[in-house]
């Protein structure tokens, strides 16, 4: 019962597993300045604390990020701050209606009392997140001090364990079940890639890895034996002692890289015990960033997953985990073109819907920012090589138990933004348990498909680490291994156990084939002509399509590219993007466009305008955008 209640207080979030916040906005603002300015505003300081700056209405907008490592390549200063209003602003929480109309009156404040010229000002957006986030001097190391103590990396290993919940009876699981089932090389491998780089004596090739999460719990036996816990950090502003925390990102990141483990006791669902490592990959130096605090998700614009993203690069990450997601953002995009630029993989959670029995139902379309052409999306397949997006059979919900577990879904689609994407396996998959000595059998979520495919990565790098064209360290930090890492993922996945219907709209390339992958080396299995991903960017061009009667005609990415747009329409565009991404009436629309196999550039102009009323009905948009929407489609009618 007390898992249907939780679940009716989170229907209204657009899914679950996808680690973001609470759907208020602060009155904080997203602030991005023009590299020119940066560097004639450092060039003139010499002290960090004399780069705080402060508007003429008493807005103070902190000094930039500091570099943690001087010799990342194609490094800029970050141009993404977050500016906080005066003490006596609106209040700190605000709707996201309201937090947009703060956008448009500071934009017009700025323009007319020369701060925007002055500080180079080229956009604004809300952060829609409850946690007081930002860019700025980072909190010290999360486990500081005594809490080291509980962290014993090499030592007690195998660390015994007990299993507590068993497998979902709403979803596939093997019978027996057995531990592990989808590293096997019947699924994604992962175990068969291990042992062919354990066997090839790749294990030394370091590779680094950051899980953006919950943070990790060192205290659990399932932690990874080579964690970094010197680079585990907190971006959030939040007292909440690490013992508090979610193990969300204890799971996610045990998942990729867990230590060793022997199962005691006995389950029914298990017939022989279990000796062997949590994680995909126990070779890999691996740390956490505390970028929220809890797993239900809905459309936000988190300022700390994208200070998590460039932390992470400027560290020298060579594979970023998230499960994470939630609106278009100008401010995420930037940071996955910063990571792509220097040779940092990108895996990101499609993200989990809820479906009530197709009464009500959340949008189950791929977030942000998995949606990103340089970010490799993960949903996920059952043990059924069944999508995890599609509803489990019926008769197993008149058991009336666990009913959480039969409303939340895996995200998918559209297909055009599954091109990128590779299926790990959920749900029934190892998860942390209760305690700090117990496993679960009911992992779920593309939460858990995630991090099986980001190791999958991370034992392709070791595996090709000195291959001719990425052994340079001019290669090694730049966009060729990405493109390379996602090309031999992608090109290694299978289709031949996945229903021919549909097929790329719920598995993308299809679902993962860790040990097949090896075999790709760089270049010699790739193609002669270069392989690289367009820039990752909230999709205009598909909103302007839509939305003709609101802005200049396009008919292709090129036009869009060569418009020139006024600081008010800039801001107008993202605020109609993310009220399409969040509303389920028009993501209801456009679903059907697209299952109609209608090319989803060119919407009819009935459902232009369905769309473009909805937009300016949505309680979430901003008086300005209606009132501006309004005035638009009077003067092009």
């Amino acid at each position: 019962m007390f898992r249907f209640t939780f679940l009716l207080g989170c229907i209204y979030f657009v899914g679950l597993g996808c680690v973001t916040e609470y759907p208020e906005a602060t009155n904080r603002v997203l602030l991005k300045r023009s590299q020119v300015s940066l560097a004639r505003h450092l060039s003139s300081q010499t002290a960090e604390t004399s780069l705080l700056l402060t508007t003429s209405d008493g807005w103070t907008i902190p000094p930039p990020v500091a570099v943690h490592n001087s010799k990342v390549l194609n490094f800029e200063i970050n141009p993404w701050f977050v500016a906080a209003p005066p003490a006596s602003a609106s209040p700190r929480h605000l709707t996201r209606s309201q937090a947009w109309e703060t956008i448009y009156r500071q934009l017009q404040k700025w323009q007319a009392n020369g701060d925007f010229a002055r500080l180079g000002i080229e956009m604004i957006e809300p952060e829609m997140t409850l946690q007081s986030t930002g860019f700025k001097k980072r909190s010290p190391p999360v486990f500081a001090g005594e809490k080291q103590s509980a962290y014993q990396p090499h030592e007690n290993r195998p660390r015994s364990v007990t299993i507590g919940k068993g497998p979902s009876h709403h979803w596939p699981a093997p019978k027996p079940y057995r531990l592990q089932w989808q590293f096997e090389d019947e699924y994604s491998q992962l175990k068969k890639a291990r042992f062919r780089v354990e066997a090839s004596g790749a294990t030394s090739n370091g590779i680094n890895v950051v899980v953006l999460d919950t943070g990790a719990r060192t205290d659990f036996d399932i932690i990874p034996e080579h964690y970094q816990i010197d680079q585990a950090t907190n971006l959030l502003d939040s007292p909440t002692p690490p013992n508090e925390w979610s193990t969300h990102g204890t799971a996610t990141t045990s998942i990729l890289a867990g230590g060793r483990i022997r199962t005691t006791g006995s389950h029914p669902s298990v017939l022989t015990g279990f000796d062997g490592y949590f994680g995909a990959n126990p070779w890999v130096n691996i740390s956490t960033y505390r970028i929220s605090s809890w797993v239900v998700s809905i459309g936000n614009v988190n300022s700390a997953l994208a200070e998590g993203i460039r932390t992470a690069v400027d560290r020298r990450a060579d594979v970023i985990s998230l499960s994470n997601g939630g609106l278009p953002s100008f401010a995420w995009a930037d940071q996955v073109n910063y990571a792509y630029h220097n040779g940092a993989a990108i895996f990101a959670a499609s993200g989990d819907y809820v479906n009530l029995l197709n009464i009500f139902q959340t949008p189950r379309r791929v977030v942000y920012p998995a949606a990103f052409s340089r970010v490799m999306c993960v949903p996920a397949a059952t043990s059924n090589y069944k999508s995890y997006g599609e509803i489990p059979s019926f008769w197993s919900f008149l058991r009336f138990q666990d009913w959480l577990s039969y409303f939340v879904r895996g995200s998918y689609g559209p297909s055009f933004m599954m091109d990128n994407a590779v299926c790990g396996f959920s749900p029934n998959v190892l998860w942390v348990g209760d305690s700090t000595n117990a496993i679960d059998l009911d992992g779920a979520g593309t939460s858990s498909s995630t991090p099986q495919v980001a190791a999958a990565a991370t034992l392709w790098l070791q595996f090709h680490r000195h291959d001719p064209e990425l052994e340079a360290a001019q290669d090694w930090q730049s966009h060729k291994k990405v493109d390379a890492v996602y090309y031999a993922l992608k090109n290694s996945a299978r289709r031949d156990k996945l229903p021919l219907e549909k097929q790329r709209l719920f598995f993308g390339c299809g679902t993962l084939a860790a040990a097949d992958a090896l075999n790709l080396s760089y270049p010699g299995s790739f193609p002669p002509e270069q392989i690289s991903y367009p820039d990752a960017r909230v999709d205009l061009f598909r909103l302007l399509a839509i939305l003709t009667d609101w802005f200049p005609v396009v008919h292709s990415v090129e036009e869009v590219e060569a418009l020139q747009f006024d600081d008010l329409q800039k801001h107008m565009v993202l605020e109609a993007l993310q009220i399409i991404y969040s509303s389920k009436k028009v993501l209801k629309l456009l679903q059907q466009h697209e299952i109609a196999g209608v090319r989803p550039f060119s919407p009819s102009l009935q459902l232009q305008k369905t769309i473009s009323e909805l937009i300016l009905e949505s309680p979430e948009a901003s008086p300005t955008l209606k009132s501006r929407g309004a005035t638009l489609r009077r003067s092009n009618l």
